[in-house]
């Protein structure tokens, strides 16, 4: 969680320091090249989302299955107890993703940087300052999305166990699929009771042969 939200503080701040640099600076050094790392943080990004929803996923799953409070635990345990650790945490990753992320465009770019002024967009004071606020923005953000989803997380369960019961116990549409529920399954006749041994009939065939 503490990588997806670094991630997603890097993203933005790139984004804020491009546009804040326009108006700030004198020469905006992210104005010199395109921003493909935007996209290979963005794939990055997902991917670390997708490993923290698994990681939820799997707690719903063991919490239907008898698991008390796994889905609470999950949550509490994907951010430090601290919200000041959590923050630093999210700083202290987003700060050198934002180097990589300009240190890759200057490279792709042909035009590497002159010293690291330039992959804070110009100006160290702008860069870090941009960046410590948007880090500290996202951790307070994720750390509420967190503490809400721990709050409701029985009903969180809940609604995922209706909507799988809602999806296991929908009626098939296909006379067969019905036919195959023994109680809904025809009276056998008596004439084939005796070779059947049972007043229950096989799931279609007996419709058949009673049409017959």
């Amino acid at each position: 969680m503490a990588l997806a939200s670094a991630f997603v503080a890097a993203l933005v701040a790139h984004v804020a320091i491009d546009v804040a640099g326009d108006y700030l600076l004198a020469h905006d050094t992210y104005d010199d090249h395109a921003h493909g790392s935007r996209y290979v943080a963005s794939i990055a990004l997902g991917i670390a989302v997708f490993a923290s929803f698994s990681m939820f996923v799997r707690a719903v799953i063991s919490e239907t299955r008898g698991v008390r409070g796994a889905l609470r635990a999950a949550l509490q345990s994907s951010i430090p107890a601290s919200p000041a650790a959590f923050a630093a945490i999210v700083v202290s990753l987003a700060l050198p993703l934002l180097l990589a992320m300009a240190w890759l465009d200057s490279i792709v770019a042909g035009v590497p940087p002159d010293d690291v002024g330039d992959l804070f967009g110009g100006s160290l004071a702008l860069g870090i300052g941009t960046t410590i606020v948007v880090s500290l923005a996202t951790a307070i953000a994720v750390r509420a999305l967190v503490a809400l989803a721990a709050r409701f997380h029985r009903s969180i369960v809940r609604a995922v166990c209706a909507l799988v019961h809602a999806t296991v116990s929908r009626e098939p549409g296909d006379a067969f699929a019905v036919a195959r529920r023994t109680d809904e399954r025809p009276r056998v006749p008596a004439c084939f009771r005796r070779s059947s041994g049972t007043d229950r009939a096989p799931p279609a065939a007996a419709i058949r042969v009673r049409l017959a």
